[in-house]
């Protein structure tokens, strides 16, 4: 927990000047936005004196141990002692902090911010390892992002230090009492995980009448924002670690610095931490896993470290396609839909792909690639090929459920599947998990699946857990079935069918 940064002070009527706004707004829409804002200027606060204090919720903690966490205070400089003093003089006139005499104690640290001044924060990690966790689930990111299909304005509100404004429970604010050099203290107010708002719509109308909306709600919750760091009618906006635009999204600014001023690795952890920071971004960059490969080699078991050309150019290469900041399309239920998938015995990996009505174009929206089990490596061609699809379509079903769709696939075996009866028990198991969905089969050569094939042959990600398999019957097949499957899978046979089909009828023969 730190203490807040001072919000700007706000003069009697808001103007122009001191508004966020994209330049490109049309000025009537400014005007419109200046009268709505100075209509709401009360839920702005011009000091720590003016935050907002909820009445919609409060902030209860639970323990589970009595015993009292109790540290003495870290060790500070003169220097720190001052700045520490005026500190908590500020938040105790605000009326966030009281002081404490509570059995409990944690130590608070300095930590110096991006302008070279120092942020107070308390240590809480001996209070959190015995609180009871909250049951309540975090958005997940990617489902928020999908709601912003189709926007095309923007407006980002941020709460004056929000993590001040929900007020703590009576039986739990002596919980959250702090130590410093000089004494204690306690906060009576909570730590919020989110305090931004975002606003979103197809233009400034929509936009600014869904402001008013949100007005209305954070001055019915007696919560109060900064002006100085909310966002008004923007095109691009940053959201969740992303930049958002009609174009689509891509990686945040600030994120992604934190993987291009990665250093080198020294140590397999090193290339652990550096994976795990440019995999968050993976479903933006193609051949993700082939980049990565040479990286990911040296985090098998029982490797001998080396860092050579093959992975420094990977290490390089990865940073260098972040920089530019590749651009997917936002997920779109209307648009018209395809999943191109791919198999070898390293690894399975598919491409989301959608095209907008009016576009000529299909735009990726994911990648998604993994390895191969030990299993799984020893699959036919044809069944690694389905594995690939049913792992595509488990990992994308959220999006691909309820829609029609087409699955493009470089097995032509595939194309017969849907209209089979009998299927070796495996794959039988696999393909009633994709009853629930609307999609077609297409076969295209493997020349002009290069695109995907490269996310199946040079995987990053573990093998997952093993498909569920909870069939309780199956058909039987015969060995004639089991060579006709074989068959289907090769590309070779399918050729020389296909020439042989053609020339019977030429002839008119059957």
């Amino acid at each position: 927990m730190e203490p807040p940064e001072l919000p700007m002070v706000i003069e009697d009527n808001f103007d122009v000047e001191q508004i966020r706004v994209s330049d490109r707004v049309p000025e009537v829409d400014k005007q419109r936005l200046l009268e709505l804002l100075n209509r709401y200027k009360h839920c702005f606060a011009s000091s720590l004196k003016d935050l907002g204090c909820t009445n919609a919720t409060t902030m209860d903690i639970e323990l589970n141990s009595q015993r009292p966490v109790v540290y003495r205070p870290y060790r500070l400089s003169h220097h720190e002692r001052e700045k520490v003093r005026v500190m908590v003089k500020e938040m105790l006139d605000a009326g966030i902090v009281r002081e404490s005499a509570s059995e409990y104690a944690s130590p608070i640290i300095l930590v110096r911010k991006k302008d070279g001044s120092l942020r107070m924060c308390v240590d809480y990690r001996m209070l959190n390892s015995i609180t009871v966790k909250e049951r309540y689930p975090m958005p997940i990111i990617e489902d928020e992002i999908a709601r912003l299909t189709g926007q095309a304005c923007f407006i980002s509100l941020d709460l004056t230090s929000g993590y001040y404004q929900v007020p703590i429970s009576e039986h739990s604010k002596h919980l959250t009492s702090f130590v410093t050099p000089d004494g204690s203290a306690r906060f009576g107010k909570a730590t919020a995980y989110l305090d931004d708002v975002l606003i979103f719509g197809r233009d400034p109308t929509e936009c600014l009448e869904r402001l008013e909306e949100v007005l209305h709600l954070i001055e019915k919750a007696n919560l109060t924002l900064n002006l100085s760091k909310c966002y008004f009618l923007r095109n691009t906006i940053d959201y969740l670690g992303y930049e958002i635009s009609a174009a689509g999204v891509k990686p945040g600014e600030k994120k992604i610095l934190c993987v291009t001023n990665f250093p080198r690795p020294e140590n397999v952890h090193n290339v652990r931490q550096f994976l795990g920071l440019a995999s968050y971004f993976r479903k933006f960059i193609k051949d993700f896993a082939r980049i990565a490969f040479p990286l990911s080699k040296l985090l098998k078991k029982d490797t001998v470290w080396t860092w050579n050309d093959d992975q420094e150019k990977a290490f390089v290469k990865l940073k260098t396609r972040l920089v530019d900041r590749p651009i997917l399309a936002i997920y779109d239920p209307a648009a018209e839909t395809e999943l191109h998938t791919d198999a070898s015995r390293l690894g399975i990996g598919s491409i989301l792909l959608q095209r907008t009505k009016g576009n000529d174009i299909f735009r990726p929206v994911a990648y998604y690639s993994r390895q191969t089990s030990p299993e799984e490596k020893n699959f036919h061609s044809y069944e690694l090929e389905t594995l690939a699809v049913v792992c595509s379509l488990r990992k994308f079903r959220v999006y691909l459920l309820g829609i029609p769709f087409k699955i493009v696939t470089d097995c032509s075996a595939l194309r017969s599947t849907f209209s089979k009866r009998d299927f070796i028990p495996r794959i039988a198991r696999w393909w009633l998990l994709l009853q629930e969905f609307q999609c077609s089969v297409e076969y295209r050569a493997g020349v002009k699946m290069g695109h995907v094939d490269a996310l199946s042959r040079n995987p990053i990600v573990s093998a997952e857990e093993p498909l569920v398999e909870n069939v309780s019957a199956v058909r039987s097949i015969s060995s004639e079935d089991w060579l006709h499957t074989l068959q289907l899978g090769d590309t070779e046979l399918c050729r020389i069918k296909s020439i042989l089909s053609s020339n019977l009828d030429e002839k008119g023969l059957r």
